[in-house]
């Protein structure tokens, strides 16, 4: 699940002023995990390729990682952002 969020004035010289909080549930265990080991290794992995992708600028900035989710910037989209207008 995830849940945009805007964070306080006192915060904005130093992060972002929108984050998305985004909690892990039960879905990774759904995919392809037979035991509650390849459940953690799916969680670690992802987090590990967010946090690189991350550092490169690659995608939003990690603001914190934490037991079932993590906090990160949140970009706005819309759907004209990238489309040629014709």
């Amino acid at each position: 699940m995830d849940f945009p969020a805007i964070l306080p004035v006192f915060f904005s010289h130093e992060f972002c002023t929108q984050v998305l909080l985004r909690i892990f549930g039960n879905t990774l265990t759904q995919l392809d995990a037979e035991t509650p080991e390849s459940f953690i290794t799916g969680l670690v992995m992802e987090n590990v390729i967010f946090t690189i992708l991350s550092e490169r600028k690659l995608g939003p900035k990690l603001l914190g990682v934490f037991a079932g989710g993590r906090l990160e910037e949140y970009i706005p989209v819309s759907l004209e952002t990238g489309m040629k207008s014709g």
